[in-house]
């Protein structure tokens, strides 16, 4: 599936912005549970998805970075409101 995406210059893009959104708004959502194992998938498949992709598509390479330092300011936030509402 992801293998099919990085090759995309489009649909890779695509995906990022749509990781973002679903990010962003999954707190309100989500379950716990379901918030971990989404960032997991995030930190193992997502990102390096969109790092093969910024190899693989260099005109987008700004793109990708944007969307890489979104999606990883994302996950530091939402991990750190985790902890702290939970202590």
């Amino acid at each position: 599936y992801f293998t099919e995406i990085v090759n995309c210059p489009i649909a890779s893009l695509i995906k990022g912005y749509d990781r973002i959104n679903n990010q962003k708004t999954m707190c309100s959502v989500f379950k716990k549970e379901k918030q971990k194992s989404y960032i997991e998938e995030t930190k193992t498949y997502i990102i390096p998805m969109l790092q093969k992709a910024c190899f693989l598509h260099t005109k987008q390479n700004h793109i990708y970075e944007d969307i890489n330092f979104i999606l990883n300011s994302q996950i530091k936030v939402i991990e750190y409101l985790s902890y702290v509402l939970s202590h």
